[in-house]
């Protein structure tokens, strides 16, 4: 399939396809034979990125860890509380560590004082009034296209303090508290 791309002032007809080298060897009789290598995975970035990944993972294992459960980690999913600075920074340092499955839970929406101090937010995040949760799972998937990561937006009550319910906070309570156990069951660790 091709396309037009604009260089400068010229336009360059780009065809796309499937790189493939030929090369001689011998078969076992002894002819010369063509040898067919695919190398459309080395075009392909997000191969490329779940490489340098867990390339990554590797070295870190290697050099600094070396009883470091590479796999244990791709498979665990981690459920976080709260999308706040603290919530922000651990996301990234799992991703860093190999984790491919986060879900985050919060129910505040990103405000103006936020990209600042909280690495997983940018200005159009305010503008737009998001939601944390869904807004900083949106950016890990753009930082690393190969993570799972939801957001879920549900208020919890902080323990001890009291419900208030002229607000209307006791009527859908049962659905908070039971989305929340659902979470909590389906993940492997909790922050």
């Amino acid at each position: 399939m091709g396309n037009e791309r604009e260089v400068g002032n010229q336009s360059i007809s780009c065809v796309c396809f499937m790189i493939v080298v030929y090369s001689c060897m011998h078969i076992c009789r002894g002819r010369p034979g063509p040898r067919v290598a695919d190398l459309s995975q080395a075009m392909d970035s997000r191969y490329l990125m779940a490489q340098a990944v867990d390339l990554n993972l590797r070295l870190m294992k290697w050099r600094l860890w070396p009883a470091l459960d590479t796999e244990r980690l791709a498979t665990t999913r981690c459920l976080l509380l709260g999308s706040g600075t603290l919530g922000c920074a651990v996301a990234r340092a799992l991703l860093g560590w190999g984790v491919r499955d986060i879900t985050l839970v919060d129910n505040g929406r990103v405000s103006y004082s936020n990209p600042a101090r909280q690495c997983l937010f940018e200005f159009e995040d305010c503008e737009q009034r998001s939601f944390k949760a869904t807004a900083a799972a949106a950016r890990l998937r753009k930082i690393f296209p190969g993570v799972r990561s939801e957001g879920v937006v549900l208020s919890i009550p902080m323990p001890g303090h009291p419900l208030h319910a002229a607000a209307g906070a006791t009527a859908g309570m049962h659905d908070t508290c039971l989305c929340f156990y659902i979470s909590i069951n389906s993940s492997n660790g909790c922050c």
